[in-house]
């Protein structure tokens, strides 16, 4: 068996929707955050209810995701994964707080990569996580704000902004 795909158009670019040959979920910007298998198969109706929860998310609909299991990973790493689906929309936590709700108080960076190493963006919601600092931190690897990836984690956290409209971001 070979890995299926969906393609869900946003703003930022084409966000995929991936289903593994085990069954494992993973998701991803295209343009900056995910790569296909090379042999993977295109598959527009992949499921097609996870993919409306997701569509809706992007026009600013609360949607929650919590259904859909985990991906394999490392033990603090799944912490992690787990830690961060339990902060609430709207709502942001350090990676310090993250790494200390995940059971490591002083494993801040290696909450950092388990965030940068997340296969299932916003369905996990990494983008949730900020720097000590206020700032916002990375996003697939990117840290400084002109990057894509960065500019990605800015958007979404205002789409979850309680009140602002305007963040809506548009699909098609």
């Amino acid at each position: 068996m070979i890995p299926r795909y969906r393609e869900i158009m946003m703003q930022t670019g084409a966000f995929l929707l991936i289903e593994e040959p085990n069954g494992e979920i993973r998701t991803g910007w295209a343009a900056f955050d995910t790569t296909l298998p090379r042999k993977a198969m295109r598959a527009p109706r992949l499921l097609p209810e996870l993919a409306d929860r997701l569509k809706r998310f992007f026009k600013g609909e609360v949607v929650d995701f919590s259904d859909v299991a985990l991906p394999g990973g490392p033990p603090f790493h799944r912490a992690c994964w787990a830690a961060a689906r339990k902060i609430p929309r709207g709502s942001s936590i350090t990676y310090a707080q993250l790494a200390a709700a995940a059971g490591s108080a002083k494993a801040t960076r290696a909450a950092g990569q388990a965030m940068r190493r997340n296969p299932q963006p916003v369905l996990t919601p990494c983008h949730r996580v900020v720097a000590s600092n206020g700032r916002l931190g990375g996003f697939a690897g990117d840290t400084r704000d002109d990057q894509q990836g960065t500019r990605t984690k800015r958007l979404l956290l205002q789409l979850e902004t309680p009140g602002d409209s305007s963040a809506t971001i548009p699909i098609s």
